[in-house]
């Protein structure tokens, strides 16, 4: 059940590297070729640079899947969603929580169906702010208000 990695110049302490440019840095993948290239001598195409994002959500993706699956199988899950600004337009982020797990989840709206698909059998408490969307949910909850 592993994911197939194909055969790259590119190990894994430099993807790591370059996924931390990206993501954490805001570098652009120009950015980080030039970078690369200036730092350590490493010529590699944007376009390279670029498909190390889409290998990293590969390889990582059954990570994703079983943090949501332990999430939402427990006996409590912290939700919440929030407006964030990507390019083209306003999007959302939800965020399920449990005591040792968090994951984020990109929505390009607020739906709820997102929270359905997310937690559809979810049996424990939800914890939750006073969106419409959390009553839906056939489980005890757990209002809170911010702060």
């Amino acid at each position: 059940m592993g994911v197939h990695r194909q055969k790259t110049r590119i190990g894994r302490r430099l993807q790591g590297y370059i996924i931390y440019l990206m993501f954490e840095m805001r570098l652009s993948v120009a950015q980080i070729a030039k970078h690369l290239w200036d730092i350590f001598g490493i010529r590699l195409a944007p376009t390279l640079v670029h498909e190390m994002k889409d290998r990293t959500a590969a390889e990582l993706k059954p990570i994703y899947e079983r943090i949501l699956k332990e999430i939402s199988s427990g006996p409590l899950a912290h939700v919440d969603e929030t407006k964030g600004a990507v390019l083209g337009g306003g999007h959302y982020v939800w965020v399920f929580a449990n005591m040792s797990t968090v994951g984020y989840v990109y929505s390009p709206g607020r739906d709820p169906k997102m929270l359905h698909d997310v937690i559809c059998r979810f049996q424990g408490v939800l914890v939750s702010d006073f969106y419409g969307a959390y009553e839906s949910m056939e489980c005890a909850q757990q209002n809170v208000s911010s702060i």
